[in-house]
Order: C-alpha cells, then sequence, then structure tokens
C-alpha cells in the first residue's frame, strides 16, 4: 500500500512539474489583459497600482465627507466605495449592493455579471449625485463630465447639487467642466 502511495504521490509531483513548464499565459503580448470580457485581474491589480490607487482614493476622502456624496459604482470601482467609506454608495453593473438590481431580469445576454446596470432614472431615484466609472462615454452629456487626473474612465454627474461639485472640485485631482 505505500509503495502505490508513494508512486501516486511520485507521478503527481512529475505532473505538476510538467504541466508547469507546458503553461501558455494567453494573456502575453496583450497590450492590456482581457479577452473577450474575460480578464486576468492579477496583472490589473498589481500590489503598487493598488497602492497608488489608494493613496489617491484616501487624500478624496475629506471632501467626499464634506459635500455627503452619494456615488454609484461599477464593479471594478469597488475600491473607490471601500476606501472612501461613503453614507451611500451603490454598485450600479450587477447588483451586488441593491436587492432591486439584483433581481432585475437579463433582456440581452452580455458579459457575463456586467448585465444587469442600473437605469439612470433608478440612479436619479436615490438621489445619487456621480457615477464613478472606468468607461469613457457610459452616460450623458458632455458638460456633465468630471475626469480624475491619473486614473481613465470619467465621472458622471447624476443629480447636479452644486454645492457637492463645488466641494468635490477643491482636491486638484477631481476635474469638473465649468457649465
Amino acid at each position: 500500500y505505500r509503495f502505490f502511495r508513494k508512486i501516486d504521490n511520485t507521478l503527481k509531483f512529475v505532473a505538476l512539474i510538467i504541466l508547469t513548464l507546458l503553461f501558455m499565459d494567453p494573456y502575453k503580448g496583450t497590450s492590456v489583459p482581457i479577452i473577450n470580457g474575460i480578464s486576468n485581474e492579477r496583472e490589473i491589480y498589481k500590489p503598487n497600482n493598488v497602492t497608488y490607487l489608494m493613496l489617491k482614493i484616501l487624500s478624496w476622502k475629506p471632501h467626499f465627507e464634506r459635500a455627503n456624496v452619494r456615488f454609484a459604482f461599477g464593479g471594478a470601482q469597488a475600491i473607490y466605495a471601500y476606501y472612501l467609506e461613503n453614507n451611500y454608495a451603490i454598485e450600479a453593473e450587477c447588483g451586488l449592493t441593491d436587492s432591486y438590481l439584483a433581481h432585475r431580469k437579463i433582456s440581452m445576454r452580455g458579459r457575463v455579471g456586467h448585465e444587469k446596470e442600473a437605469p439612470l432614472s433608478y440612479l436619479q431615484e436615490k438621489g445619487i449625485h456621480l457615477h464613478m466609472s472606468g468607461e469613457e462615454g457610459h452616460w450623458g452629456e458632455e458638460k456633465y463630465k468630471g475626469y480624475i487626473k491619473g486614473l481613465p474612465g470619467e465621472i458622471n454627474i447624476i443629480y447636479d447639487d452644486p454645492n457637492v461639485i463645488n466641494i468635490l472640485r477643491q482636491h486638484p485631482d477631481i476635474q469638473f467642466p465649468n457649465y
């Protein structure tokens, strides 16, 4: 019995070595580690990138607190909600934080986990000031789009509260057009 167990462990070890040597990285050579909507998050969320983003977000926190911002975010932007610790933040792509969105019917299959986007009217009903998106060209008119220096994507103004926007504008990273 010990003999077979020893052979079994040896085979597992040899198989592990062979499979490691034969491993092909399908993302190798791609400019962004995303293929058909599937990402290699290990490459996207590298420790240096996460630390950079965390420090940036923590610098915004006093402004978000003072303005009492209510915001929506996509799944990849959950780090905003985590470090800003807002009174109200809603994940607006798949319903992770909202039962209404979680129970919406999927009208058309798309990128898995990104098919239950919050309707603009629902975000307005919830009094959401901003939608923080990693994508550009997501919603609304150009005059209602803000940007954060050093980060991709945009901030879409959902509920236009001049007091909120003016407080956020005081941070040098957060830029909104004058409208």
